[in-house]
């Protein structure tokens, strides 16, 4: 007797099996036959998905949220693939009410009907939504993973704002005008310097932008980073990423092998013990020309209470050529967190006592450390 093969269900006119990442394809092709293959995709998933290769799993993980009934089976067994890729900062940017309101300030200050917007980074579409909205003549951004660039393009069109702006599947360094850009264009929109303060090659990188792509007046949205940083005492937040010499009456201090270097630390934050007033770190100005100054330099703390210094709480500021502003401080709760950068040792303080702390910039890196 020949074997009865089920007819196939609903659900596979929706998932293309060309779509399905390689290791997945023939599970799911037997799977999609079954009266109800939801829950054996979602097994699938789960099972097969920690030995699969790493995108291929992110990708079988889209795939069936995008197609299958929304339930919290789904998203957990889900989420640890996606969040490999796509750390939570994706949500929580387009959740920043300060980063959101900076730049749309910017954007309905300084774009009139002749700016051409060129953004680097799609990521939502935000951004590129609210230059179209401020009034630009037109707007081209590109986003190089396909996945973002998917939900970047639907957000664009599901706001009715697709005819004014031209989505790029690719990375800024491929942006070519002519090919991609009709012209040079006036006003860049991105989103390079976050918490750290600065990115690998930020000033080859907006040089090259500059000469290729950008008009010789084009306005950097934004263009000035400062980095602020103040002393904080005690244990706090030493605590979070040290363990003390002692536990429980044992010596464990071995695990610090482990430790990590530096700790961001999400707002709003209550500070313990608070040893200095804020001081700026470091400062550059991506339309003087120049990225961040390579080399080091001095900065002196005076401690305005007694404790011991653990570290440094450092956070961001960013400028826009309008004179809006916004930055990641302690007591706000905002996408990018302040970072707390450990000294080696604690430092005793008393009220009054100067402390020097050696600031760095490279390239790659801000590293700030006591200078003795």
């Amino acid at each position: 007797m020949p074997l009865r093969v089920p007819p196939q269900s609903p659900l596979s006119d929706r998932i293309d099996l060309a779509q399905v990442a390689p290791s997945f394809r023939p599970f799911a092709e037997v799977i999609l036959r079954h009266d109800d293959p939801v829950p054996g995709l979602i097994q699938l998933l789960g099972t097969l998905g920690e030995k699969a290769p790493a995108a291929e799993a992110r990708d079988f993980a889209l795939l069936l949220r995008r197609t299958l009934p929304q339930s919290a089976r789904l998203d957990r067994v889900s989420d640890v693939f996606i969040r490999l890729s796509y750390p939570l900062w994706y949500i929580r940017a387009v959740n920043d009410p300060h980063r959101n309101a900076a730049y749309r300030q910017a954007l309905q200050s300084l774009v009139t009907p002749e700016t051409l917007v060129l953004e680097t980074g799609t990521g939502s579409g935000l951004f590129a939504m609210l230059a179209a909205y401020a009034g630009a003549r037109h707007v081209y951004t590109c986003e190089k993973d396909p996945h973002v660039a998917a939900i970047a393009r639907a957000n664009i069109e599901r706001n009715r704002l697709a005819d004014r702006i031209t989505l790029f599947e690719c990375r800024h360094e491929d942006l070519r005008i002519g090919e991609h850009l009709p012209r040079r264009a006036d006003l860049l929109v991105h989103e390079f310097v976050g918490a750290y303060f600065l990115v690998a090659n930020i000033g080859t990188m907006f040089n090259r932008l500059r000469a290729e792509l950008l008009t010789p007046e084009a306005l950097i949205l934004p263009n000035r980073f400062a980095a602020t940083g103040m002393l904080v005492g005690d244990q706090w937040p030493l605590a979070s990423i040290r363990v003390p010499a002692a536990v429980e009456g044992l010596d464990v201090s071995g695990i610090n092998l482990l430790a990590a270097a530096e700790v961001s630390l999400p707002g709003p934050i209550s500070i313990e013990l608070p040893l200095s007033a804020p001081r700026s770190l470091a400062e550059f100005d991506l339309m003087s020309g120049e990225g961040p100054a390579n080399g080091s330099h001095l900065i002196e703390f005076v401690a305005t209470a007694d404790g011991a210094a653990t570290g440094i709480l450092q956070w961001v500021q960013h400028g826009f050529p309008n004179g809006t502003a916004y930055e990641n401080r302690p007591d706000l709760a905002c996408n990018w967190c302040p970072y707390f950068r450990p000294f080696q040792s604690p430092v005793r303080l008393a009220a009054g006592d100067p402390l020097t702390v050696r600031v760095e910039c490279n390239e790659t890196e801000i590293f700030i450390d006591l200078a003795n």
